[in-house]
């Protein structure tokens, strides 16, 4: 029928693509992003994401191209970029640009929920734009 609200009465949150999405302009620099940040904040204070959230399509295949969609090594050491050494973990986010804003969420990119939470931010924000390196891969 399309209604939610036993999903909503089980505390479930969803959040429209369309408000987080850099598909449409629409809703861009009107405030979302500052929303998209505080619901974020407001999960990491609470044990961070549920281990229930549903990555879009789109970012499993990101993760499939950028590691393989596995956040370590065979040998237990976090997957690093081949080319550039401070691309971290499952999403290949490089510490240099991006550590600050992650300590600043309450993620370390090493942690392999807290590199995939720091993902969900991204594209909240940004969309696909932080792995246009990899597009080829992802955007068959």
């Amino acid at each position: 029928s399309g209604n939610l609200e036993s999903w909503a009465n089980q505390g479930v949150f969803l959040l429209n693509m369309l408000l987080t999405s850099d598909k449409t302009s629409y809703h861009k620099n009107i405030g979302w992003e500052t929303f998209t940040n505080e619901v974020i904040n407001m999960e990491n204070a609470m044990n961070r994401y549920s281990p229930t959230i549903t990555l879009p399509d789109i970012l499993k295949e990101i993760a499939f191209c950028e590691s393989g969609g596995k956040h370590f090594n065979p040998d237990g050491s976090i997957i690093r970029g081949r080319i550039v050494p401070e691309d971290t973990g499952k999403f290949q986010i490089n510490k240099t640009i991006h550590s600050g804003k992650a300590e600043e969420l309450g993620l370390d990119l090493e942690d392999e929920k807290d590199n995939e939470s720091y993902a969900i931010w991204l594209f909240s924000i940004y969309g696909i734009t932080p792995w246009k390196a990899s597009e080829n891969c992802w955007s068959k």
